[in-house]
């Protein structure tokens, strides 16, 4: 452990800490005492090399984890125990997949995923009803499943850079959905149920092999038949 975590960790302890900044430590493990500051509520540790969270499941008062560019492979279940969590950044790991435990974590608003190679997100992420944000850019995405409609809260998806071939028809359930990223993928239709986005602002569909839109375009409301215009 370097000298700089180390002094960090220790002042946390001994101050009992909510919010504690490990990134960049040249860390390749969490340290244990970590796991034992029971008060922290927000924790760093962005670009490191840790590959195991092992343990996390002890800070339960944890509003915001943060983990970009870790070479993390798997969250534990006990990702479960942190009811309060309201973000979660998994940005550039080596994730390919979540846990069914995710569906636990009902606070959670931000969840990061981008740059991981996971094909397949679980139904669990449909338990998520106060998720306002999901990035999934450049992973390996093959589909979004139907659950997603049960996050009712979505207001920003973004899932760009994937390889969906077909979207599911229960976006359209999502009624404050603003921004749609769904550009740099393989899709060959949209379901009809998009037309029911009428508080969409940002609709990114480029760079897709579109064919089959007729029965949208009909059905669509001014906001979402002005986006699929620019795909013409």
């Amino acid at each position: 452990m370097s000298a700089k975590a180390d002094k960090r960790i220790a002042k946390a302890k001994a101050d009992k800490a909510t919010k504690l900044d490990l990134s960049s430590c040249d860390l390749t493990e969490v340290p244990a005492d970590v796991w034992k500051i029971s008060t922290l509520t927000l924790l760093n540790l962005e670009f490191n090399e840790i590959g195991s969270i092992a343990g996390v499941g002890k800070l339960t008062k944890l509003v915001d984890l943060r983990l970009s560019d870790c070479p993390i492979k798997v969250v534990p279940d006990e990702i479960g125990k942190l009811t309060a969590l309201a973000k979660l950044d998994l940005c550039r790991t080596s994730l390919k997949k979540l846990p069914d435990a995710i569906g636990s974590c009902t606070a959670l608003k931000d969840l990061i995923l981008s740059g991981n190679p996971i094909a397949k997100l679980p139904d669990a992420i449909g338990k998520l009803v106060n998720l306002k944000s999901l990035m999934m850019i450049g992973a390996e995405l093959t589909e979004l499943p139907a659950a997603i409609g049960g996050c009712a809260k979505l207001e920003y998806l973004d899932v760009g850079g994937n390889k969906l071939v077909h979207l599911p028809r229960e976006l359209g359930a999502l009624k404050k959905l603003w921004h749609l990223g769904v550009m740099g993928n393989k899709l060959v239709d949209l379901p009809v149920e998009l037309a029911a986005l009428d508080k969409i602002l940002h609709l990114q569909l480029d760079d897709n092999p579109l064919t089959k839109m007729p029965k949208l375009k009909k059905v669509a409301s001014d906001k979402v038949r002005e986006f699929l215009a620019k795909q013409a």
